[in-house]
């Protein structure tokens, strides 16, 4: 069994940007981790929103927020080449999105984690993932059910339902 670093990141929406860090809607959860031959950004992002939230947002709100995944994956595109090192792109997508979406700064993790160099970057990424979302639970569960105190199960072998799996975005590593 090996040692990996992830770093991760949590998307949210706030409806409105005077009330930073109230009434933020967890909309996914981003991270980077690398292989021997890859580096890796993953998006998991929510499958269900609560309708509450939606309805009370405005048309242009709405939109943006019901094509989390597809506003990421552009975001996340546009900055997986101009990064230089690991951890940059989380970076340059908190630095960016100073806007109702926001990507907080990243976190660094150290999971225990036996892999392949065989095995498939989704694969890793959806193991990482039922590891970020151990060390995360209470946070986002406080997000998507308003309930301030939850009790996580432990362990927690599964992606949460309520997130779509992680898709992988990737280069291929260069090496100095």
């Amino acid at each position: 069994m090996s040692t990996k670093t992830v770093r991760y990141s949590d998307i949210t929406f706030v409806p409105n940007l005077a009330e930073k860090g109230r009434n933020a809607l967890y909309l996914g959860t981003v991270f980077e981790f690398s292989t021997r031959d890859l580096w890796v950004v993953a998006l998991a992002t929510r499958a269900d929103l609560p309708k509450s939230a939606l309805t009370s947002l405005d048309d242009l709100s709405r939109s943006l927020v019901e094509n989390i995944f597809d506003v990421m994956k552009a975001d996340i595109t546009r900055a997986l080449p101009e990064a230089t090192e690991e951890g940059d792109v989380l970076a340059m997508l908190a630095a960016q999105n100073l806007w109702s979406i926001s990507v907080s700064m990243p976190t660094e993790i150290t999971v225990s984690l036996e892999s392949s160099n065989a095995e498939a970057p989704d694969d890793i990424a959806q193991r990482l993932m039922i590891c970020i979302s151990r060390k995360s639970v209470p946070k986002v569960l406080d997000a998507y059910t308003g309930r301030q105190e939850y009790d996580a199960p432990k362990p927690l072998n599964l992606t949460p339902p309520w997130m779509h799996p992680p898709k992988c975005f990737q280069r291929e590593k260069e090496y100095h």
